[in-house]
């Protein structure tokens, strides 16, 4: 992973980019570690913004009840070259090389988010594990619901570019009122 790149280096977002090869661990399939993001004050958390620039990803997002093993929802996007995904406030998220090639994809994210790996630790992972075989549930979560498959948010050349031309219409990433209010993925951050 490579944190805070230019063009966004010194402003309120920060860029990164991240480089998956096509490998497996067992029947499992590359990934990253999964990780939830923390919240202003008495708000509900950061979202992120991720896109594809080579490869294929799978997108494992997750959102935890009043415990970490109680999943309330799970959601999985498939995403190519140019496509833009969008993790909703409140939801953790891993991410899969499921393809046959290195899987390179980049992400915008409010500078002052800090990320929480240790739910993900804890449990091993998110409430599924993508395999070789397909999905898994993961044994450690206590309650799981099935799996709500959605597209990705929209196909863009370079989100980062449009970022830095019209940082206005990306305050919802800083603003997580404004970010709920958008509802991505049908996302509801009533319970925060």
């Amino acid at each position: 992973m490579y944190r805070d790149l230019p063009p966004l280096r010194g402003s309120w977002a920060r860029f990164d980019v991240t480089v998956i090869p096509p490998w497996k661990v067992g029947d499992e399939l590359a990934k990253t570690k999964g990780h939830y993001h923390n919240s202003p004050l008495g708000k509900p958390p950061y979202p992120e913004i991720y896109q594809v620039h080579a490869g294929e990803a799978l997108y494992i997002l997750q959102k935890p009840g009043e415990i970490a093993s109680k999943i309330v929802d799970f959601v999985v996007i498939r995403a190519t070259p140019g496509d833009v995904v969008v993790i909703p406030p409140g939801y953790g998220h891993v991410t899969v090389n499921v393809g046959e090639e290195t899987l390179v994809m980049s992400n915008v994210i409010y500078r002052g988010v800090k990320s929480n790996y240790g739910p993900f630790e804890r449990l091993r992972g998110a409430a599924y594990h993508f395999t070789t075989s397909g999905f898994l549930k993961n044994d450690r979560y206590s309650e799981v619901p099935e799996i709500r498959f959605e597209k990705e948010w929209k196909r863009s050349e370079a989100i980062v570019l449009e970022l830095v031309k019209e940082e206005h219409s990306f305050i919802w990433l800083r603003d997580t009122d404004k970010a709920c209010e958008m509802r991505f993925l049908g996302a509801d951050c009533g319970d925060k």
